[in-house]
């Protein structure tokens, strides 16, 4: 068999619907929550333990990471979360994107059709606006599936070329090329997701070692931080702190498992002789094993690591900080006249505000200086917030 017995339209059609799936899903899970996940974001963020709780959920719900890290962004640049609350959200995220290779090794895929035919029909007899969200998550995991399962049976015939037998035997002597491969992949495709499907395919066609396949899937999780530094390019100095954060905390997660690459691998080996864990499975566990064992290693030194961006990327404008512990619901039934004090503190917070968004606006208009106007923006999304 040669490469062009492949055919590669289908396996790339199959990348597509898997991508679409993921995306579409994504954007059903967003409108059917409606503002609650930006809410339980901003609440149950306190701490960084919680962070890494509600990143983890979040991530599960909307399927991506890059869309987790998007919100946080968002939240820093409005000043109602600060670094050390972010880092545990992304930290969280890197554990929710799991969710995604636990279901490509449950094998969800052979009922990927029914949910296509449901998701199709509810969206096409419903009125009901949350009906169709709820078709459109619906068609979105149906789509995500099938086209897994479109790319996986074409794959596995690519064992059988020789030319790729060759590159695996290279790839083998120096697993950092596979590292560099699967980063390389995920910043093309822009999904994680999307590359270690395809490596739990290829190796549970046996097309690939474990020991090609592990590099590959910590390649992944360096190429998909590519997404937070695209959307961190020209923007505010907290965006690129969190960004600079998720590319640090991925990338010496993944050059501290390739040190450890040969007992991890016999770790996951001794896990499948005592399991009947199908391969795609095994996969997904040393993904989550990779994410989880990084994260409690990173969690003593949030404080110091953010400490270090900080001086890194130095914010030499005043950095917008507020407190909205204070509006608490409970309050107005406790001490009626306490909130109303309150109240009355952040419409006055709010005018401030105001003024300083005037005059960088006036900033703007004489100088177009880009700063003034990226300023303008941070005031306006917290002003809306406020109110």
């Amino acid at each position: 068999m040669t490469l062009a017995d492949i055919n590669w339209p289908l396996i790339l059609a199959g990348l597509g619907l898997f991508l679409f799936g993921i995306d579409y899903m994504g954007d059903g899970l967003k409108s059917y929550a409606g503002d609650k996940l930006k809410d339980i974001i901003d609440k149950y963020t306190s701490s960084p333990v919680k962070g890494i709780l509600i990143g983890a959920l979040v991530t599960c719900l909307i399927q991506s990471s890059s869309g987790t890290t998007a919100l946080t962004i968002g939240l820093i640049r409005s000043g109602l979360m600060n670094l050390n609350q972010a880092v545990g959200i992304i930290m969280g995220a890197n554990i929710g994107t799991v969710i995604t290779s636990v279901l490509v090794g449950l094998k969800i895929s052979k009922y990927a059709v029914y949910f296509i035919i449901i998701g199709a029909f509810v969206s096409m007899f419903s009125k009901n606006k949350k009906s169709k969200y709820l078709s459109q998550i619906i068609f979105g995991f149906g789509c995500l599936f099938y086209g897994l399962d479109l790319m996986g049976n074409n794959l596995s015939m690519i064992s059988e070329v020789p030319e790729f037998t060759q590159i695996t035997e290279f790839l083998m002597k120096s697993p950092w090329l596979g590292l560099l491969g699967g980063t390389i992949l995920t910043c093309a495709i822009q999904s994680s997701a999307a590359t270690i499907a395809i490596v739990q395919q290829m190796y549970g066609a046996s097309a690939i070692g474990l020991n090609i396949a592990l590099p590959f899937l910590f390649g992944s999780n360096i190429g998909t931080t590519i997404t937070a530094v695209l959307a961190s390019i020209g923007g505010s100095i907290p965006a690129k702190r969190a960004a600079f954060f998720h590319v640090l905390f991925n990338v010496i997660g993944s050059v501290l498992f390739m040190i450890v690459l040969s007992p991890f691998t016999m770790l996951i080996q001794y896990i499948n002789s005592v399991s009947t864990m199908s391969p795609e499975l095994q996969l997904a566990v040393a993904h989550g094993i990779f994410n989880i064992v990084t994260t409690i290693l990173f969690f003593p030194f949030i404080n110091k690591i953010v400490v270090i961006i900080k001086k890194i990327i130095p914010n030499h404008s005043k950095e917008l900080q507020m407190d909205l512990s204070e509006l608490d619901p409970h309050v107005v039934q406790l001490f009626p006249s306490h909130a109303l004090a309150i109240a009355k503190n952040k419409i006055l917070e709010m005018g401030t505000i105001t003024v300083e968004a005037c005059e960088n606006v006036k900033e703007y208009f004489i100088s177009k200086s880009s700063t003034a106007k990226e300023t303008v923006e941070e005031l306006e999304n917290a002003i809306n917030l406020l109110d």
